[in-house]
């Protein structure tokens, strides 16, 4: 029509389309086709970046964004086979001093807890990928490490990351070198997943309130479980906001100097009663959020409103629930270092 909108070929008989919502079950209890498409429209295509946007303006379905992203190799060979020009050359996503002999491994993060082996391997090989070995580990959990037969498929692998699988998106990443210490699937330490430290060499400000946020706890961490991990790796806290309004398993830490928001800058990526937490900069948006409380208790439960920041009657911090002030240390002895799964950077 005028408005470059393509009316695909419609079947015989009767059918329900994609968006008559309560002719649907009539597909179920009477065999009624079922239309999935019936409207396509020109879409303008970057042959170099992938990007592909619809004439009309619409938005496109995320699974097509993702997939020209992607630039699948068999379809942009098509593409310049069309064209009459010579096939996208890659940039490779690996190291330029990368081993020819490998290990072809990724890492698998945010993996959904009812996935199998089984399920991983296939999130890979439907996209073609032959899989030589999958390791899920336990620490950090929800994280695997899978083995390839060659460079090729490794790099195939990596643009697989984002994807869903099964009901969550997981992120795909080369092995790092001492990830889990290097060994291959197989590997038995309870620490076989973890990745190594490293020190926080980014800029941080010069002057307070130094806050981070840290995501990806596990549901048993409490206020004062938050607290004294930082504070048994040499990290002066000032504060604790958690559990964090509108976000799920975070919470909010304020330190007293910049060493010590150093130091906790440097956690990220470390294991935390079994799972692997991220760890940034806490932005303006976030600080007003836990100006407004998490809605946590005092003694660092989640249930109970309000005070999520558990300050005492005096104004500061209350030392016997709190997150680590200067009393803190010397009424409670800190827990050992292999509760919480990481070793000191």
């Amino acid at each position: 029509d005028a408005t470059g909108v393509i009316e695909l070929p419609r079947p015989a008989g009767e059918f329900v389309r994609w968006d008559e919502k309560a002719q649907a079950r009539r597909v179920h209890t009477e065999g009624l086709g079922f239309l999935e498409h019936d409207e396509a429209t020109w879409t303008k295509l970057d042959y170099a970046t992938g990007k592909i946007v619809a004439d009309d303006g619409r938005q496109l379905r995320k699974e097509n964004l993702d997939l020209f992203r992607q630039q699948p190799e068999k379809l942009w060979r098509y593409f310049a086979d069309l064209m009459g020009i010579d096939p996208l050359q890659r940039t490779s996503a690996l190291p330029a001093d990368f081993p020819e002999d490998g290990p072809f491994s990724v890492r698998m993060s945010s993996i959904d807890k009812t996935a199998t082996d089984e399920d991983i391997s296939t999130y890979f090989e439907d996209n073609s990928i032959t899989v030589k070995g999958v390791e899920q580990f336990d620490v950090p959990r929800h994280t695997a490490r899978i083995d390839f037969h060659d460079k090729a498929s490794l790099e195939q692998a990596l643009q697989l990351s984002g994807r869903p699988l099964l009901r969550r998106k997981v992120k795909v990443e080369l092995w790092g070198e001492g990830d889990g210490g290097g060994g291959a699937v197989g590997v038995t330490t309870s620490m076989a997943g973890a990745r190594p430290l490293k020190p926080f060499e980014g800029a941080l400000p010069e002057e307070g309130p130094f806050k981070i946020i840290i995501r990806g706890l596990d549901k048993s961490v409490t206020r004062d479980d938050l607290g004294y991990f930082f504070w048994d790796r040499e990290c002066q806290v000032k504060d604790v906001d958690f559990p964090v309004k509108n976000e799920r398993h975070a919470g909010i830490v304020e330190f007293k100097d910049v060493d010590s928001l150093r130091s906790a800058m440097g956690l990220n990526r470390a294991v935390f009663k079994g799972r692997e937490v991220s760890i940034d900069l806490c932005t303006g948006k976030e600080g007003r959020q836990a100006n407004q409380g998490g809605g946590g208790n005092r003694s660092g439960g989640s249930k109970g409103g309000g005070g999520g920041r558990g300050r005492g009657r005096s104004g500061g911090i209350d030392h016997d629930h709190g997150g680590g002030g200067g009393h803190f240390r010397a009424e409670r002895e800190p827990p050992s270092r292999a509760e919480f799964g990481s070793e000191r950077p």
